[in-house]
């Protein structure tokens, strides 16, 4: 199997630079929301991907 090679660096900047594009001008309120909302996506995601590393 070939070692799929990730810029984690460029990842995060671009996950960063996205999220400030998003929150600009939102409250504290709003973004502790944003983020919360984000989790709770993240959470549901889990279960799949520990089902794909298991496959691997």
């Amino acid at each position: 199997m070939d070692a799929k090679k990730i810029n984690t660096i460029e990842m995060t900047r671009k996950i960063r630079d996205e999220h400030a594009k998003k929150l600009a001008g939102k409250s504290h309120a709003e973004r502790i929301a944003f983020y919360r909302e984000r989790a709770k996506k993240m959470e549901k995601k889990i279960p799949a991907l520990l089902k794909e590393i298991e496959k691997a």
